[in-house]
């Protein structure tokens, strides 16, 4: 029971716009690095490939400083995001 619930609220995180737009974008810079990507991890805020051990822990600071609003995109604007929101609700 437990276990359901938790999946499905993995899936519906994973399914929202913001978590959306970052796989999108990881997706793009991994298909740019071709082979040298293999095995590592997109680092957001470094904009490079780490590996997966390398790239946990915000380089040894913890992982406060690295959440939410302070994780940022390449070429979008929180006013670019608000607009695609807008755009996503009114379709429905």
């Amino acid at each position: 029971m437990a276990r359901r619930a938790k999946a499905a609220r993995d899936l519906a995180y994973a399914k929202t716009p913001d978590r959306r737009a970052k796989k999108a974008h990881a997706q793009r810079e991994r298909r740019a690095a071709g082979a040298s990507a293999n095995g590592k991890d997109y680092d957001h805020k470094d904009g490079d490939f780490k590996s997966v051990s390398a790239n946990r822990g915000n380089d040894g600071e913890g992982t406060k400083k690295e959440g939410n609003r302070r994780y940022r995109i390449p070429g979008t604007t929180r006013r670019r995001r608000r607009k695609r929101r807008r755009k996503r609700r009114n379709k429905d």
